[in-house]
């Protein structure tokens, strides 16, 4: 699943000229993926000269103390 999505990703980083990404949902998705996926996704980036690319997740919570985990 990791790797599926990544290529998917990197792939619109390099045919679109995509410059960031907003995920929708991340704390429904397990931190494993995140950890795997995002310096994946942002090291493919910088290949395409996108130094400043960004990557930012929606998490719907009021709680600082699990906002934080994120």
């Amino acid at each position: 699943m990791v790797s599926g999505l990544t290529t998917m990703y990197e792939s619109w980083i390099e045919d679109f000229g995509i410059d960031g990404f907003r995920l929708d949902t991340v704390q429904h998705v397990n931190t494993e993926f995140w950890q795997s996926f995002a310096p994946t996704v942002m090291d493919f980036a910088k290949t395409q000269d996108k130094p400043d690319f960004t990557l930012f997740g929606e998490v719907f919570n009021g709680d600082p103390a699990y906002l934080s985990t994120f």
